[in-house]
């Protein structure tokens, strides 16, 4: 069976975007400082089965514990541990964060 016949049974999902934002960092920062301000929040601006999207030259997001990034980033919100808790950028670098909410279903 072809993908596309598989896609007209089964058609790819489909996000609506929630939000969509641009951000400045504010530095890498060892404490509080480094964290982007009006980031969004899980719980909040997001919800479990929601996704954020993260997209920029080079930064950091707390999903599970820190992980660098570049160019772009497809956090997952669950409930198994993997949901955001934090954003960081360099100082003065712009990146754009994006929430997302599933729009199909089976």
């Amino acid at each position: 069976m072809s993908q596309d016949e598989v896609d007209k049974v089964l058609p790819p999902p489909t996000w609506k975007t929630l939000f969509k934002r641009e951000l400045v960092g504010e530095g890498f920062g060892k404490s509080e400082n480094g964290y982007l301000k009006n980031a969004p929040h899980v719980g909040k601006d997001l919800l479990k089965g929601d996704r954020m999207i993260i997209t920029g030259k080079e930064f950091m997001y707390k999903a599970s514990g820190w992980q660098k990034a570049k160019k772009k980033a497809v956090i997952p919100i669950n409930a198994e541990g993997n949901y955001l808790t934090g954003i960081k950028a360099p100082m003065g670098q712009q990146i754009t964060v994006e929430g997302q909410r599933l729009e199909t279903s089976y």
